[in-house]
């Protein structure tokens, strides 16, 4: 006996509706999901940054279009990231003067951190870092102590402990 298949392609955000769907006829319904996706149809208020690094409100329908995604939910989040921006101007800075790069593959590095458990910044020695934390990564101790002193409220606001 000959067998033969038909593929069918699910358009994007759909699904196969298997309980009212047949061999005869495939029907499709929306995708749901648990989380729900960023499509731009959450009606959010919150914080956002404007062009010159200043955090403001969006409660006004004029920041809360489709096209608004960058607005966070809450104030900490929106400093983390100004504070995320800034650090990492800084580190590209360092990299162009001194050519101090951030380690990203380092075997033996040293990161600056939050210590959930004490809620404290600390300075610790690490074999791995993710390409995130890597901007808080440095080569020495020495170093990582110097950019924590220089920089310690840029780093508190990045990890949202004020």
């Amino acid at each position: 006996m000959e067998e033969k298949e038909i593929k069918i392609n699910v358009p994007a955000g759909y699904v196969i509706d298997e309980e009212n769907s047949t061999f005869e006829c495939i029907r499709f319904k929306k995708k749901e999901s648990r989380f729900g996706d960023y499509n731009g149809n959450y009606n959010i208020t919150g914080y956002f940054i404007d062009n010159i690094s200043n955090i403001w409100t969006s409660e006004s329908e004029d920041h809360n279009t489709p096209d608004s995604k960058n607005v966070f939910t809450c104030r900490w989040a929106a400093k983390s990231a100004l504070a995320f921006a800034q650090i990492t101007q800084i580190r590209k800075y360092e990299t162009d003067r001194y050519g101090v790069k951030p380690n990203y593959n380092d075997i033996d590095v040293y990161c600056i951190d939050y210590d959930t458990e004490h809620s404290i910044i600390i300075v610790h020695r690490s074999n791995a870092c993710t390409r995130l934390e890597s901007y808080l990564s440095f080569d020495t101790y020495e170093h990582a102590n110097w950019f924590l002193k220089e920089n310690t409220q840029l780093v508190k606001d990045y990890y949202m402990m004020d």
